[in-house]
């Protein structure tokens, strides 16, 4: 271990149930986190990049015992270690989401709703949004909200610590995407394919041109050739049966 295992535990433990959200980390109501995204957070700190399920075995065995434990893909908090459910609050005028690109045309047409969890996770510093989102695409989309605005309209909103939010789903009306829609890897305007297809398929030439391609050229070189040999045949025909007849002509003399 790089650590002390006794400064590795406690540095664990802080990241884990003192401090989660200050890295951008939530329990669910069973008290439940996927192990993913507390590995993914851990990856953002150099000094803890090492960090596997493996190493927590290791903390184990040597009686160093965290607030929580392996359970197949998910960590799960110890029966005397369990958090407070998060209290509902009454949210800033705006927070600030990290939008995954290939998730964004959907988020723009279907609002904000989390697939595997219960809640989202949103935050009143912008830079903490795009820290939490680089973790699944190198390059998100921030878009704010107008929490203020939809806690009005009855969006109930939870605090899970000083700059942390969560929602359970939270509608497109309520979102502020950027004026310039960022452009997708792997996806382009249908129109821009076409164009591209078309213009891949048939090279522009000059005005009152024609174009030769490869098996144009192989194809008229082969008639030349095939021409080449039957004029051939031809002439050594000819000039066999202009010697026959001048041998008859010879010997009739």
């Amino acid at each position: 271990m790089r650590f002390h295992p006794q400064t590795l535990a406690k540095t664990i433990t802080y990241i884990g149930c003192l401090a989660p959200g200050d890295y951008g980390l939530f329990w669910d109501d069973d008290g439940t986190m996927p192990w993913k995204e507390f590995y993914w957070a851990l990856q953002q700190e150099s000094d803890l990049a090492f960090v596997r399920i493996a190493t927590l075995h290791e903390l184990e065995y040597l009686g160093l015992v965290v607030p929580f434990v392996v359970d197949g893909r998910m960590l799960r908090l110890r029966e005397s270690c369990r958090i407070a459910p998060y209290p509902p609050v009454t949210p800033p005028r705006r927070l600030y989401y990290g939008c995954l690109r290939r998730s964004y045309h959907h988020v723009q047409e279907h609002g904000l709703a989390s697939r595997h969890r219960k809640y989202l996770a949103m935050t009143s510093k912008k830079e903490l949004a795009e820290l939490i989102a680089k973790r699944r695409d190198p390059r998100p989309v921030p878009v704010e909200i107008q929490a203020a605005k939809a806690h009005e309209a009855g969006i109930p909103f939870r605090k899970a610590g000083e700059h942390l939010y969560l929602v359970e789903n939270l509608p497109a009306e309520y979102i502020l995407f950027p004026l310039s829609t960022p452009r997708i890897k792997g996806q382009s305007n249908r129109g821009e394919r076409k164009e591209h297809d078309r213009h891949s398929a048939a090279p522009l030439g000059t005005s009152g041109s024609y174009q030769l391609d490869i098996e144009h050229l192989q194809g008229t070189q082969a008639k030349s050739r095939a021409a080449g040999k039957r004029a051939g045949k031809r002439d050594k025909t000819e000039s066999w049966k202009r010697g026959s007849r001048g041998l008859r002509d010879k010997r009739g003399i």
